[in-house]
């Protein structure tokens, strides 16, 4: 926690308010919070009510806050000085609803072992433009770090706050799904936050449970179901879009798979070698050929010792710059 609040009041844009809501925490985050003096900083501790009820938490931040965008950074996660400095400009321009950037992922120890989000080459997808286009991959995959976010607040305000399917512990990907109809995004290439992963962090239990994740993957496709059939009802999803709930469909059936092989490559990242190898063994086994090469591919990445992640996707794409 003292990191995060320190990454917040040393940011180069000095016009904020931070909003912490304590859910009853027992870990001297209260103790903490009495010893804050900045008067931009607004503590409040409410009775313990889980990551299952994360909606509720945000949107009360939400409702104290009384700033026109909205960003978060969780307990755990901080900041770039830059960060606001970035994207509030960006934000002037009326027909961005949000911004975001990639996250840097590090140890306990400060190390960095991976960068994620904005991984894609496609700029109509990253900037959701024309309007709706980000569903072609929002809806299979979060590359949005909520940690990166600056929100335009009506857009929340007109959506209703901030979204959480039943059965999931997030509410970025919901949130971005249900503003992605709404206006246009912005993908800045920089490290706009850090996040943290440690054996107490609920984010990196999930990621380490691929059965978990792969239950709140589920979860996540009925919304994004919800979400487009409520959308072609009402007119609002653009009809060459209307292939995306089929393709939704069919994507269930990779969940647990997928869950599986995201599971095993950030084990990879962190180089924990045995690991890897039972969750990429398993992977072998999948029915569909494409997980069953990764797997393969997976296992002998393993047996050599070999950290492939350090050539795709985001890995090491950006530098970490550490304050």
């Amino acid at each position: 926690m003292r990191r995060c609040v320190a990454s917040v009041e040393n940011q180069s844009f000095r016009d904020w308010e931070q909003i912490i809501v304590d859910d009853g925490s027992s870990d001297g985050t209260e103790d903490y919070a009495s010893k804050i003096r900045d008067s931009r900083v607004n503590y409040i501790r409410q009775r313990h009510t889980g990551i299952e009820n994360l909606h509720i938490i945000y949107n009360r931040a939400l409702n104290e806050s009384r700033a026109p965008l909205v960003a978060i950074v969780e307990g755990d996660d901080f900041w770039p000085s830059w960060k606001l400095g970035m994207q509030v400009p960006v934000m002037s321009n009326r027909d961005v609803l949000l911004s975001y950037g990639s996250a840097g992922l590090v140890t306990t120890g400060n190390a960095p072992y991976a960068v994620v989000g904005g991984h894609l080459r496609n700029r109509d997808v990253l900037m959701n433009n024309p309007i709706g286009t980000v569903l072609k991959r929002l809806l299979f995959t979060n590359f949005i770090p909520s940690v990166t976010l600056v929100i335009r607040r009506e857009a929340l305000d007109t959506i209703g706050g901030f979204k959480q399917p039943n059965g999931t512990r997030a509410v970025d990907s919901a949130t971005c799904v249900s503003l992605s109809l709404d206006g246009k995004f912005a993908y800045i290439p920089r490290v706009l936050g850090y996040s943290q992963r440690h054996t107490l962090s609920v984010t990196h239990g999930i990621n380490s449970s691929y059965q978990l994740a792969a239950k709140e993957g589920l979860s996540a496709c009925v919304f994004g179901l919800q979400f487009l059939r409520e959308n072609m009802q009402n007119g609002r999803l653009p009809v060459h879009l209307w292939y995306l709930e089929k393709e939704l469909r069919h994507h269930v059936e990779r969940i647990p798979d997928l869950a599986l092989l995201n599971n095993a490559r950030l084990l990879l990242a962190r180089q924990e070698w045995t690991k890897g190898g039972v969750a990429f063994s398993r992977l072998a086994k999948s029915q569909f050929p494409v997980f069953k090469v990764a797997g393969l591919l997976g296992m002998l990445a393993v047996a050599a010792r070999f950290n492939f992640e350090r050539f795709v996707g985001n890995v090491n794409a950006f530098p970490m710059q550490f304050e």
